[in-house]
């Protein structure tokens, strides 16, 4: 933990790095919340890292219960503190901002805008300049993640790269829905 890091009620996973305030969280191994910025009922897969100042909402401001979306699909979680769920490998950019029950996939980069970022980011998608796009080639992708875990003294093992592979295939249709709707809502 970091000097001056502020953290209830929450799991943190070897090797992480974590400052500013992460309230009743669960955060893998590998992943990075060194800076300032707020983390709350939020669930963070390994190898992700909050870039400085990001934020992230868990409560609505009309104190309803959170609702998430899935490929389009609402949930209701019947709870009133919901923050974001993101899967491996994703980053966020300085002053990125998530909203309440937003989800992001593995390998996602969300970048700060003048917009907040759609509450249900696919894998392998980017938000940027106000808009999903698709990310990097998943060579590209791979790449990085090999580079990042090197740098803690990891590897990116076969298993790895086949498991990426497998997810990389299986969410290219919703990949590619994503894309289209945000294409149609013109951003």
């Amino acid at each position: 933990m970091g000097a001056g890091a502020k953290v209830t009620h929450s799991t943190v996973g070897p090797v992480c790095r974590i400052g500013g305030e992460v309230e009743e969280s669960i955060v893998h191994g590998y992943s990075n919340k060194a800076h300032d910025g707020f983390l709350g009922h939020s669930y963070v897969g390994e190898w992700v890292n909050f870039a400085a100042g990001t934020q992230t909402s868990d409560l609505r401001t009309d104190y309803k219960p959170v609702v998430m979306l899935s490929d389009g699909t609402k949930i209701d979680t019947g709870l009133t503190k919901v923050g974001a769920f993101l899967g491996d490998h994703t980053k966020t950019g300085i002053n990125a901002l998530l909203n309440t029950g937003s989800v992001a996939g593995v390998f996602c980069n969300i970048y700060q805008s003048n917009l907040l970022p759609p509450r249900d980011i696919p894998s392998f998608c980017n938000f940027a300049r106000g808009e999903l796009v698709q990310g990097a080639e998943l060579t590209a992708q791979l790449s990085a993640a090999a580079a990042a875990m090197g740098r803690r003294g990891q590897e990116l093992t076969a298993a790895h790269t086949a498991l990426y592979q497998r997810l990389w295939e299986q969410t290219a249709g919703r990949r590619e829905r994503a894309l289209r709707a945000g294409q149609r809502r013109g951003g």
